[in-house]
């Protein structure tokens, strides 16, 4: 049961946050009236409330895309075994959490989504690493 849980999280987490982010970044314009660009932009810049045209979009993306990311790294880690899957499934349930944060605290929250937006890519990709 577990291993597809964690299979079907490990598709649809980043299909749901891709799907997002590439709805939000083609309907967006920026205070300067600008397209999206990651030249010039912060992805999180999607999710800003009063800026981005679609930010409830690009926040619940990343809200589903955390959840599905514990779920991933839970079973990842308990499936795998080994010394490792301890810590690379807690690195992983933090980050995930961190990225529905993400979601819950755009940049209309400087502070918050500061500590958490850094949490979510920083742990995440040590728990891939890992």
């Amino acid at each position: 049961m577990i291993n597809r849980v964690a299979q079907a999280a490990g598709i649809v987490g980043p299909l749901v946050l891709g799907t997002a982010s590439l709805v939000t970044a083609v309907t967006y314009r920026g205070t300067a009236d600008e397209g999206f660009s990651p030249f010039n932009h912060w992805v999180s810049e999607l999710g800003e409330v009063g800026v981005s045209d679609m930010p409830a979009v690009f926040n619940a993306g990343l809200m589903v895309g955390g959840v599905c990311f514990v779920l991933l790294m839970v079973g990842l880690a308990m499936l795998r075994g080994g010394p490792l899957s301890l810590l690379y499934g807690l690195i992983g349930i933090v980050s995930g959490i961190a990225g529905v944060l993400v979601g819950i605290y755009p940049m209309n929250f400087p502070g918050q989504h500061t500590i958490v937006a850094q949490a979510f890519f920083n742990l995440g990709w040590i728990a891939v690493l890992l």
